[in-house]
């Protein structure tokens, strides 16, 4: 059927009228094919929200670094990953880099795995896992981001032995065991270090308990990190990386209570913070830091951080608040800005007894309903969770600009998200809300993101970054300047757009969070489409592939889309002014 011709400007109106219904659009029967509407005849289609882009207005670039990784190792497969996707940044980090030891090359991997120490290899060498990353992620591409301890007491047993904080020799009777086996000596038996009772409460650190735990860990100093950054700097060159400034430090007293007993004050912290990066600034003025890589919003938004000493009662502000006002005030005494990038955590919290979402898998209906909405915690000022609003990126960049207002917009922090996950990445629904996220980073402005615990290369949330990295399987991209694109309805469908630079394409992802197939009218402003879009699918029809669905015809005021349930769509559509 040819596509409809438009004679004045009245003709024009009553069409833009009627496919502003798209269910109207297709009982009409206006050429399935020449309005780009797909599927078939079996299936109902649902009218869904009108979708709008208008290239003229909110264009920004969007950063590179948002489609990152957080690894605990060099995992070949992921790197792998990371190469052929040509992710442009891996951070290695999480809760075991607290306590790691550059020259015996171990950590101490704490409360998330019952506080083993060493590593039991056959052999070690300083800083030999950092260098394997470090290289691993340069040959792939990547920039890297690696943890520099701050934490009191670290490691102090070598890559070689194996050790604990809880030997079962020492105290037999706790709430759970786990034994490794070295490669040279005896098996291990550690305690998780908590009682036998529920739900488990933490053993005292005294006694013999103290005295294995002091043997086991040496002091932190920062002598003994600038001699981590300059051994780095040395063997990979500079700049190397951006660094760290350790990991989640208001959960110490959680994650490494045997060494770190009570939770950190805010001075604590900051005078902490201020002396680590003033000594890696020292040694490369061009160093990137990234700090505090707090838990999330409750650091952020409220008293969470420090209960004891100093804290919220004491300066009247939440901790990520305090620490920025304590980093800018410090570096305009330095003379050079001692904070890149102002980090935090974001692990999105279940409705009140409801499952978790971030690191959980898919879960029931209701939970996968909530992981979908549970991405606009990321920037919707309606959203509420747990009882507080937390529009995520655009309330860290007003703290920025709050607290280093002294400081020329272009040279003060940038704003990132090191750790984050909305959880069932082994799922479709994970995928789904994957790729909302990364579209909300771009359009949002954040400057990074690494999402902690990955899926694997084949699983389905790899898909939602192929999506915007490598959706055709020959190397095309998302856009990286982004524009306007709204949703009427964002719960249902989402969207985001983008101009490509290489060949002046609109590139457009369509998220569908529902259970129909939703067929909707998507509006161009400010864009002269070519005559036909390319068009690629990730759905659980083939949850192994993102599926190329041909060509869709468009209008000269847009395109008219059927998107299956549970899917993500990219829309390629060339600038008629560039063909």
């Amino acid at each position: 059927m040819p596509l409809p011709r438009f004679t004045g400007s009245s003709s024009r109106r009553a069409f833009l009228k009627s496919v502003r219904n798209p269910f109207v659009v297709l009982c009409a029967g206006l050429g399935f094919a020449g309005l780009a509407v797909s599927g078939d005849a079996a299936v109902t289609y649902a009218p869904g929200p009108l979708l709008t882009i208008d290239v003229r207005q909110n264009r920004h670039q969007i950063s590179p670094d948002i489609y990152g990784l957080s690894l605990t190792n060099a995992d070949p497969a992921l790197i792998a990953f990371a190469q052929d996707l040509q992710l442009p940044v891996l951070r290695l980090g999480g809760a075991q880099s607290t306590r790691y030891n550059w020259e015996l090359d171990a950590t101490n991997t704490g409360d998330d795995d019952f506080f083993f120490a060493g590593n039991g290899a056959a052999s070690y060498s300083a800083a030999a896992s950092v260098d394997n990353f470090v290289t691993s992620a340069t040959n792939a591409g990547a920039r890297t981001i690696v943890t520099i301890p701050m934490i009191s007491r670290i490691n102090n047993v070598p890559g070689n032995a194996l050790d604990c904080s809880f030997p079962q020799s020492i105290t037999p009777v706790q709430k759970a065991f786990r034994t490794r086996t070295p490669a040279i000596g005896a098996p291990v038996v550690a305690g998780n270090g908590r009682r036998n009772d529920t739900p488990g409460t933490p053993l005292p650190i005294t006694g013999a308990v103290q005295a294995h735990i002091d043997s086991i860990h040496t002091d932190n100093t920062t002598d003994h990190q600038a001699a981590f950054v300059q051994y780095l700097i040395n063997t990979h060159g500079t700049p190397l990386t951006l660094f760290q400034l350790d990991h989640e430090p208001s959960q110490w007293h959680v994650k490494h209570r045997d060494v770190q007993t009570a939770p950190i004050g805010f001075n604590e912290l900051t005078t902490r913070s201020i002396a680590y990066a003033t000594r890696i600034k020292e040694i490369d003025p061009e160093a990137q830091i990234i700090g505090p890589s707090d838990y999330g919003y409750p650091v952020i938004g409220g008293t969470a951080g420090g209960r004891i000493g100093d804290n919220f009662n004491t300066h009247g502000l939440p901790l990520a608040a305090y620490y920025l006002r304590a980093m800018s005030q410090a570096s305009i005494a330095e003379g050079v800005l001692l904070l890149n990038y102002f980090d935090e955590h974001h692990f999105p919290a279940p409705a009140t007894g409801g499952q978790p979402i971030a690191f959980a898998p898919a879960g029931n209906a209701t939970t996968q309903a909530q992981r979908l909405a549970s991405t606009r915690s990321l920037w919707d000022p309606t959203y509420t969770e747990t009882g507080a609003v937390i529009r995520l990126i655009p309330r860290l960049r007003e703290l920025v600009s709050t607290y280093f207002s002294n400081v020329p917009p272009d040279d003060s922090p940038k704003v990132a998200l090191s750790a984050y996950n909305f959880g069932g990445l082994e799922s479709v629904n994970g995928a789904l809300a994957q790729a909302d996220a990364l579209g909300i980073f771009g359009r949002e402005g954040l400057d990074l993101a690494t999402l902690a615990a990955p899926p694997g290369p084949t699983q389905p949330g790899a898909f939602a970054f192929r999506i915007f990295r490598n959706y055709d399987g020959a190397g095309s991209a998302f856009g990286e300047t982004s524009v306007r694109a709204a949703s009427r309805n964002q719960a249902q469908l989402s969207v985001y757009a983008a101009e490509r630079s290489t060949d002046g394409a609109l590139t457009v992802v369509i998220v569908n969070k529902t259970a129909n197939t939703v067929t909707s009218n998507l509006t161009l402003n400010g864009f002269k489409p070519g005559p036909r879009a390319r068009v690629y699918r990730y759905s659980a029809a083939n949850a192994g592939a993102i599926v190329s669905l041909g060509e869709w015809l468009t209008t000269p005021y847009g395109v008219v889309g059927s998107y299956a349930a549970n899917s993500i769509y990219v829309l390629e559509i060339p600038n008629r002014n560039l063909l």
